[in-house]
């Protein structure tokens, strides 16, 4: 809460934590290896998700909200993205269980969050 209001975007409506983030487009690889050192080394853990079709790095801000980079990785197939409109008009999408994820801990306990 910051001046009576609530700062998180999910727990403020009863949401949990991975249902409402800010996401960023990453430009590069490299660029993308720079902010998840950058989080380590301030203690935050960060959770690396490879979808196949891009690679995504996640933490948790200060306030509790998650935060994104994104890179892509490949072009979409037309199969996939007929899918993937499909699966945005879905009540209940399937969840990717299939990703490959890999958890970066903090590097500087000192600061972990």
């Amino acid at each position: 809460w910051k001046d009576g209001y609530p700062t998180d975007i999910n727990k403020a409506v009863g949401l949990p934590g991975w249902v409402n983030h800010f996401a960023y487009f990453a430009g590069s690889r490299e660029f993308l290896d720079e902010r998840r050192k950058n989080w380590t080394a301030h203690g935050h853990m960060v959770a690396e998700v490879d979808h196949e079709f891009c690679v995504s790095i996640y933490t948790a801000d200060p306030d509790g909200n998650t935060v994104e980079f994104c890179l892509d990785t490949r072009e979409f197939t037309d199969e996939e993205k007929i899918e993937a409109m499909t699966l945005m008009l879905s009540e209940k999408p399937p969840m990717d269980k299939d990703a490959k994820v890999t958890i970066h801990p903090p590097t500087n306990e000192a600061l972990v969050h």
